[in-house]
């Protein structure tokens, strides 16, 4: 999924950025209500996504907005 790919490799760069915790909410969101196509790269970017939220910035409203991933 590009959108995942894309807000991993933003957090890769500035990990301490605070805007990410929303773009990682929204990945996980997008990977349930977004295009279905490649299905198996969903559920492993929303995974991916999630876990990245819930260690890199758990207390945050997103974390907390994000219980969590979809298959």
């Amino acid at each position: 999924m590009f959108l995942g790919e894309r807000v991993f490799k933003y957090q890769d760069a500035h990990p301490t950025d605070a805007r990410v915790a929303e773009a990682l909410h929204r990945v996980v969101r997008v990977t349930r209500y977004g295009c279905t196509r490649g299905l198996e790269a969903n559920t492993r970017v929303s995974k991916a996504a999630f876990t990245r939220l819930h260690r890199a910035f758990p207390k945050t409203k997103w974390a907390k907005e994000t219980p969590y991933w979809f298959e």
